[in-house]
């Protein structure tokens, strides 16, 4: 029981995670322009999302929560 509690508290904080870095990735995107480095930032966010995303969709599999997205 303690480890799905454990497991639960880790999605509740990788899922604040994606929501931040789909908010940056959306203001970024947004803009008209984005300079080498922004496009650079911009992909390191998309990168770190899914990441974020994948481990979140691993960890409600261990808990048996099936296919609910991010």
């Amino acid at each position: 029981m303690k480890h799905n509690i454990k497991i639960t508290e880790e999605i509740s904080l990788l899922l604040k995670k994606h929501r931040a870095l789909d908010d940056a990735a959306d203001h970024l995107s947004a803009r008209k322009y984005l300079s080498q480095l922004e496009r650079q930032e911009l992909k390191k966010l998309k990168i770190n999302r899914l990441r974020a995303k994948d481990k979140i969709q691993l960890l409600r599999n261990t808990l048996g929560e099936g296919d609910e997205s991010a």
